[in-house]
């Protein structure tokens, strides 16, 4: 399996967290039984700086599958918007995947999620670079 390029900074629930200590314990609900939705975006370079492919798209989907999941969002679009690009510019990235993640990590029963609250939520975004894959593809074409 192919190790993950690392960027230096993770938001999650609102504060900027360092790469190695964003941690999920390996009991976490949303570990154990799937209790969580992610949504994966790609960023690219432009001449204009970077480019999130289809932001609003994106997250109106990552939060309709959180109304799916009765998964109750602590943060609106725009500031998930705002910190997404946040993140792509604090990890000095113009190619990256973007991954949203929400999760029920202190729920032991699925059926809690029903009564879960946003205080019960954890929401995070990672970015992680595509330098290693475009080199990759670049060896490829030649």
């Amino acid at each position: 399996m192919a190790k993950i390029a690392e960027s230096e900074w993770i938001w999650r629930d609102g504060e900027w967290l360092p790469w190695h200590n964003a941690n999920v314990h390996i009991l976490a609900h949303s570990v154990q039984f799937g209790s969580a939705v992610f949504e994966g975006v790609r960023c690219y370079p432009t001449s204009k700086g970077p480019a999130i492919f289809r932001l609003k798209e994106h997250l109106k989907r990552m939060f309709d599958s959180c109304k799916i999941y009765r998964m109750p969002m602590t943060f609106t679009p725009e500031q998930i918007l705002q910190a997404t690009r946040e993140l792509v510019n604090k990890n000095n990235l113009d190619t990256c995947y973007i991954r949203w993640m929400s999760s029920a990590p202190g729920m032991t029963d699925r059926s809690l999620l029903r009564r879960s609250t946003s205080q019960t939520m954890k929401h995070s975004i990672c970015s992680i670079p595509l330098i290693a894959m475009a080199s990759h593809v670049q060896r490829d074409l030649t």
